[in-house]
């Protein structure tokens, strides 16, 4: 091969690898996201009636005072964006849902305020009365069965679900104690456990892990 014609086939070679190369670079650059960089999100927890409500009944205010407010780090693990990615309306739309998947809020809302600077984004909650009372009393004849049982399903505002239960029938007295914890370990995997004890010294414990999904919160927003 000449010096003119190696020159060539280099030339060739170089434009071919150019050629290549351009449309992977063009495909990331179109699936990488487009949206405005999230510079904050601020979380205000509100809550179960809010001041106004609270000085129109005095029940309300008692509410407030018994109730624990939902921990901050409940929130933040079941929103699926962070300060410095790129804000998105699907992974918003899809943390208000996880959000409210738990039960234990009156209202969600996340919203967003623009800047030139970015995204900050707001997330508020409000938080609903959590615990329930049941109490039940059948009789046949001389035969009686009385069930009671108090149910928190956001213990000290952790989202941990505790049960007690009691039931007394002609054939057994029976106690149930249960706790249910999302994300326990490593953020990521859910806990319950039941424990049956019954008349005669028997008992039953129950176990089950759940998995759950990893968000994408990192620590350091600012709540309320």
């Amino acid at each position: 091969m000449t010096g003119s014609a190696g020159c060539r086939f280099r030339w060739v070679v170089l434009a071919s690898v150019v050629a290549l190369l351009r449309p992977a670079s063009a495909a990331g650059q179109a699936t990488r996201p487009s949206g405005p960089i999230i510079r904050n999100v601020v979380i205000d927890r509100a809550e179960v009636f809010d001041s106004a409500e609270a000085k129109r009944f005095w029940a309300f205010g008692l509410v407030n005072v018994l109730h624990a407010r939902t921990r901050l780090y409940v929130i933040q693990r079941e929103l699926l964006f962070a300060p410095g990615q790129p804000f998105d309306t699907a992974s918003a739309n899809e943390s208000a849902r996880n959000l409210r998947a738990l039960a234990i809020f009156r209202d969600v809302w996340i919203d967003t305020v623009t800047t030139d600077s970015g995204v900050t984004v707001r997330v508020r909650t409000t938080d609903g009365w959590t615990t329930q009372f049941g109490f039940g009393l059948r009789t046949s004849g001389a035969q009686h069965v009385i069930n009671a049982f108090v149910q928190e399903t956001n213990l000290l505002g952790t989202r941990t679900i505790a049960t007690l239960g009691y039931q007394n029938d002609p054939d057994r007295t029976t106690v149930l104690v249960g706790f249910d914890t999302p994300r326990l370990i490593a953020n990521r995997v859910g806990v319950l456990v039941a424990v049956h004890s019954m008349q005669g010294g028997r008992t039953r414990i129950g176990m089950l892990r759940s998995g759950m999904v990893e968000p994408a919160f990192q620590p350091g927003s600012n709540a309320v």
